[in-house]
């Protein structure tokens, strides 16, 4: 069976990543030979290097020009390449104004946050598989809204598009109470996150080597957050554990370089999975943070 997916696999995080990949690998492993489908839009690296060289309203580029570009390259380098090295992406390219072509059995609204009311309104039509032929088997696969509840316009907006859906799972009970409520659509489910889908044991065989493990107190925060910074710091001092820090970006590395910290820039995405399986204990605002640790065991 070929199923198509579109899913948030463009964005350079490393839970769109390891969700898609959890996906991808899933449904193989239920005989299903699947494809991620790829858009023909290209990344606005214009509005990236604005967003990394402003602070606050103003923008000070002169001196932020050079780290900025570089960072965006890096950003590249790890998501892109992982994306291109492990996903098996469609060989026709999804485009707003063309007739999408594929053989595909059936097509799939993937994980994470795809169903964010916040999404420009191509990307929203594209999320809830507009593109997909008439007629065509549509289902969605612990999809999120990324909220806990959306506008009358936003539903009227999309329910010709979830009237079309043959089956429906969420990853948060919030999402099926929007469904029911909003849509009046009484048939999804609920079901876990991907990465959870595959055992601790299964994402170990990904990671090459170790570090041994114990001896660190992980951050790992979205954006800058006092409360986890100060939690960390108290944890730290609690039990004489030193701290480590994945910054996800340079602009996060900047923010907190004054910390007592070791602080390490955009590991390898398997990496980010070693650094969770062996701290002694993770310091997370961030949802598959919390999942990979939960999965991996570590406090």
């Amino acid at each position: 069976m070929k199923i198509d997916v579109i899913t948030i696999a463009a964005f350079g995080n490393y839970g769109s990543m390891l969700q898609a990949l959890a996906t991808q690998e899933f449904f193989k492993q239920h005989g299903a030979d699947v494809r991620f489908v790829e858009t023909a839009s290209k990344p606005n690296y214009l509005q990236r290097l604005k967003y990394l060289c402003t602070t606050g309203r103003k923008i000070t580029i002169p001196f932020k020009i050079l780290p900025a570009i570089a960072a965006i390259y890096e950003t590249s380098r790890v998501f892109g390449g992982f994306k291109r090295k492990y996903f098996h992406m469609s060989d026709n390219k999804l485009s707003f104004d063309e007739v999408y072509k594929s053989d595909a059995d059936a097509f799939c609204s993937g994980s994470d946050q795809i169903w964010n009311p916040a999404c420009g309104e191509q990307t929203k039509k594209i999320m809830h598989l507009s593109f997909a032929p008439e007629g065509s088997y549509k289902f969605s696969f612990s999809s999120s809204f990324g909220t806990s509840e959306i506008s009358q316009e936003e539903a009227a907006e999309t329910q010709k598009y979830i009237n079309q859906y043959r089956h429906i799972s969420v990853r948060e009970d919030s999402g099926l109470k929007i469904l029911r409520e909003c849509y009046n659509y009484r048939h999804a489910v609920q079901i876990i996150d991907p990465t959870l889908c595959l055992s601790g044991n299964t994402w170990r065989k990904y990671v090459k080597t170790t570090n041994g493990g114990g001896d660190y107190i992980l951050i790992y925060a979205l954006h800058t957050d006092k409360k986890i910074n100060d939690f960390a710091q108290a944890l730290a001092k609690k039990t004489g554990l030193k701290l480590v820090r994945i910054c996800s970006s340079w602009r996060q590395f900047n923010q907190n370089l004054f910390r007592r910290e070791k602080k390490i820039i955009l590991p390898d995405v398997f990496r980010f999975i070693s650094l969770i399986d062996n701290a002694k204990y993770v310091v997370t605002n961030s949802f598959h943070g919390t999942a990979f640790s939960l999965n991996l065991n570590t406090e």
